[in-house]
């Protein structure tokens, strides 16, 4: 049976829910969706701000589902409502995408704490090398989770970046640390191609790289004074 939250069909199970009157339409009311893709997003901000944004009347925003950066999941909508986060149009590169329509009407949204580019304001998360561990997990979960709920395959068609269908002004939305093959390799439970490549890793690997310049720089240091 689909998950509920307030009576309503469509809600992930073990997530916060908080409801949001920013979403539908005339022509697709609320519980009447049948979507037909998951698009990725980068706040370009801070969860915090996103989830005041959703539960904020004037700021006519809204996606299905907020990560943070420590991978708490929060849903705001129904996946078988419309939320508002794609409604541009621009460059589109996804092949599936229905001629001249509203994304937003047929997908869902999921809205992911960070920065692809670095707005020079003295901001953090700003993801350059790969996404945080815990935040790329919880995402995971949400897609596999949406996907099986809809009776979707995990595909680049139904998997993609909101830069497929606005590639002028959201080129860099969810960004280059994003990888549409890694996440689909962790949703159907394969191994990437590559390795995924998060903060966390990065970093551990920026630590060993360090650690054996300085273990280099004492045997020089021991070579020259004798002790070697």
């Amino acid at each position: 049976m689909p998950s509920t939250y307030n009576g309503a069909r469509g809600w992930m199970p073990d997530v916060d829910h908080i409801g949001t009157t920013m979403y539908g339409y005339s022509d697709v009311p609320p519980e009447t969706m049948e979507p037909i893709a998951v698009i990725n997003h980068i706040m370009q901000g801070y969860a915090r701000t996103m989830i005041e944004w959703a539960t904020n009347n004037s700021m006519e925003k809204s996606a299905h589902f907020i990560i943070d950066r420590d991978g708490n999941i929060t849903q705001t909508v129904s996946i078988y409502s419309p939320a508002w986060h794609a409604g541009r149009i621009a460059k589109v590169t996804w092949d599936s995408m229905p001629t001249g329509n509203n994304p937003n009407k047929y997908t869902v949204g999921i809205e992911h704490e960070g920065f692809s580019v670095d707005p020079g304001y003295g901001y953090d998360y700003i993801y350059e090398d790969g996404w945080p561990d815990a935040m790329m997990e919880a995402s995971v979960q949400v897609h596999a989770w949406i996907l099986g709920e809809l009776g979707l395959e995990a595909n680049d068609q139904t998997v993609i970046g909101h830069n497929e269908t606005d590639g002028v002004s959201r080129a860099n939305d969810p960004g280059p640390a994003w990888s549409k093959d890694i996440l689909l390799a962790m949703i159907n439970g394969s191994e990437p191609a590559t390795e995924v490549k998060t903060t966390d890793n990065v970093l551990e690997k920026r630590i060993d790289d360090l650690e054996t310049r300085i273990e280099l720089l004492e045997e020089r240091n021991a070579i020259e004074s004798g002790e070697i």
